[in-house]
């Protein structure tokens, strides 16, 4: 029999996982992989060519292609874009222009618009210094997207390829943080070791047999000696 951590580590690794350890394991999805051909990417370089094509070139005219982009993109994922979500960050309040949220409404990225005008590198830098999220976030001006992750950037993609679009996609929905990273690490290093903890704990059990068979003997013989050396007085 094992116990404590083990066993709800084993349980974790075996079978299927139900009630609120379903949930535990639940948060753990599948990584997304877009293709460049995939109909909301090609939805996406048409939508806004739309746009272009009829001179819409201010932040509000332009984001809805890509704010729809996120969207069904996230729920592919089996999360949700919430828009102009309050949040701290650093101290700071700031309202990015979107927030991906999972089932438990726990926020793995976000995303800011620019306009096609603006110098997105020195838009970049003011956001960031006004307390914008960099874990994982997207700054995008509808020609270009820069990826920030782990507080660095992480990668610049042009927005009117489909593989760069495809890419930047899988990228920010595939991220995870250092923590969850350690932990699946430490699933991986446990499920490689269930043999030997599965052999300790019958080792373990087979102990607790024999040493239980050995009390009951010395009890019994102390019993038997008992009940020799007992007379009774009349």
């Amino acid at each position: 029999m094992l116990f404590g951590a083990a066993a709800t580590m084993l349980h974790l690794t075996s079978g299927r996982p139900h009630g609120k350890m379903a949930n535990t394991v639940r948060f753990i999805h599948p990584m997304l992989d877009l293709t460049p051909g995939d109909p909301i990417i090609r939805t996406y370089i048409k939508d806004l060519q739309h746009l272009k094509d009829h001179q819409v070139a201010h932040e509000l005219g332009l984001k809805s292609p890509f704010q729809n982009l996120l969207d069904k993109a996230a729920k592919k994922r089996g999360w949700t874009l919430v828009a102009e979500l309050s949040t701290h960050s650093g101290g700071k309040r700031v309202v990015p222009d979107g927030t991906v949220r999972d089932e438990f409404r726990l926020a793995h990225g976000w995303w800011e618009a620019k306009d096609t005008s603006d110098n997105l590198a020195a838009e970049i830098r003011k956001k960031l210094k006004a307390g914008y999220p960099s874990r994982n976030t997207i700054f995008e001006d509808t020609q270009v997207a820069v990826l920030y992750q782990d507080g660095a950037e992480a990668g610049e993609f042009n927005l009117a390829e489909p593989i760069k679009v495809a890419g930047l996609l899988n990228r920010f929905f595939s991220y995870r943080e250092s923590d969850q990273r350690d932990f699946e690490r430490a699933m991986e290093d446990f499920k490689s070791r269930i043999p030997d903890v599965a052999q300790c704990g019958s080792e373990l059990e087979r102990s607790r047999h024999k040493f239980a068979s050995r009390a009951c003997r010395f009890a019994s013989a102390r019993v038997d000696r008992a009940t020799r050396l007992w007379k009774p007085m009349w």
